[in-house]
């Protein structure tokens, strides 16, 4: 098992399993905002509404739509809408504009919508995957983007500590651990074991009480496995989370 410690946590969040990040201007690390909390962002950023699920295929599916928000639009301005997977894929999805109203519309191959009623099907994921929908203008000069994981690994303590897990990987041999809610600069514990193999580790929060890591999970003489993270805090308070690893594990969630 190998394990990256710690890197800075960079994400911002503005829902449960949902968050938008806006690489020019939004600093907040916090990574799940609740709704009233959007009213302190000061600048431009883009969330996910969650309009509708469906179950296709013994599937779970959601239908979300994008609200760019803070932001002043110029009727003309272009941009691109694209998504990008839990390793990085990114694939446009449409061309976009700003009408003389100062909406963001959508341009589909045979009709145009605006963005904010442009509903997008979310579906197929496996526990702790990850998707960002991007919307970036043509020049490069302006990006956001809102961060979804349909069916998070997660544990959320009485006080409001959160960790959470994941997938940076197809077969489950990378994952990405978060935690929030601590106090400023924290000392902590962090244990990881997969098949009864593993060790404990000292790590410390950061100045917003956030941290992050990267671990590979998987362990000699297996192919598959799971894994289970456990944070500790030296008040005596613990929170874990396991997950799965290896190619045969990692399969989308069905709706059963």
């Amino acid at each position: 098992m190998k394990i990256s410690l710690p890197l800075l946590c960079y994400l911002t969040t503005i829902s449960i399993s949902l968050f938008a990040q806006n690489t020019n201007s939004i600093e907040s690390s916090k990574r799940f905002l609740q709704k009233d909390e959007r009213n302190n962002i000061d600048n431009p950023y883009l969330y996910a509404r969650l309009e509708e699920k469906k179950v296709i295929n013994n599937r779970p599916h959601h239908l979300y739509t994008f609200h760019l928000e803070k932001m002043s639009l110029q009727p003309g301005q272009k941009f691109i809408l694209s998504t990008k997977n839990c390793i990085g894929g990114v694939i446009k999805m449409a061309d976009a504009y700003v009408d003389n109203q100062q909406d963001v519309i959508i341009k589909l191959k045979f009709h145009q919508i605006p963005m904010k009623k442009f509903k997008h099907v979310i579906g197929s994921m496996c526990l702790g995957e990850s998707i960002d929908i991007i919307l970036s203008s043509t020049d490069r000069e302006f990006e956001v983007s809102t961060h979804i994981v349909m069916h998070p690994i997660e544990a959320i303590s009485k006080n409001g500590q959160r960790i959470s897990a994941e997938l940076r990987s197809r077969d489950g041999s990378v994952y990405e651990i978060f935690g929030e809610g601590y106090c400023k600069n924290e000392g902590l514990k962090c244990s990881n074991f997969s098949e009864g193999k593993g060790g404990t580790s000292d790590i410390t929060a950061d100045e917003n009480g956030t941290f992050r890591f990267t671990i590979m999970p998987m362990v000699e003489e297996f192919t598959e496995g799971f894994t289970k993270t456990t944070v500790f805090r030296k008040n005596g308070e613990s929170l874990s989370i396991q997950y799965p690893w290896g190619i045969s594990k990692i399969k989308p969630v069905n709706a059963d």
